[in-house]
């Protein structure tokens, strides 16, 4: 359906995180909708927040943003970090649901990736929201597996 459109992808830094916010927004609606026993978290959270924790990671390492347009509609974005202690992650990825299955999002998390491996990350993590399990297989494909499962008390 979208395969005869050329997509656009350009990397940048902190400096452009507000034109993800719409994308954001609907990441957090995706957690919200599937996550039913931390829904009320998802639905308190907010992009300004959000970005706030980014800005704070961004000060203490190194991010990156790398942003997806077909036709000059922002469709999907991964943003990745590395802290000063060299440790990579993976923070953010969404790509429009109409989008998906065109292998955008494993471009970005592939230069994703590839930073966090230039900036000399020694190890590189995710975290996958609980509800979001469906993302898992993706994520092995790429090298990624559970460590651990980590429980919170609501």
């Amino acid at each position: 359906m979208h395969s005869e459109h050329c997509i656009d992808y350009k990397a940048t830094d902190i400096s452009e995180i507000n034109c993800i916010k719409e994308l954001w927004k609907a990441l957090n609606r995706h957690h919200k909708l599937n996550s039913k026993q931390f829904a009320g978290y998802f639905s308190a959270k907010q992009f300004e927040e959000r970005k706030l924790e980014l800005l704070d990671k961004a000060k203490n390492g190194e991010l990156m943003l790398v942003t997806a347009k077909i036709s000059g509609k922002l469709i999907g974005y991964c943003i990745s970090t590395v802290d000063t202690n060299k440790v990579g992650e993976i923070d953010s990825l969404f790509v429009l649901e109409e989008f998906r299955n065109l292998k955008i999002g494993e471009y970005l998390m592939k230069e994703s990736i590839s930073w966090l491996d230039s900036k000399g990350a020694v190890k590189k993590r995710l975290v996958v929201a609980a509800g979001n399990e469906r993302a898992i297989s993706f994520y092995e494909r790429l090298g990624f597996y559970k460590k651990c499962i980590v429980l919170e008390e609501l």
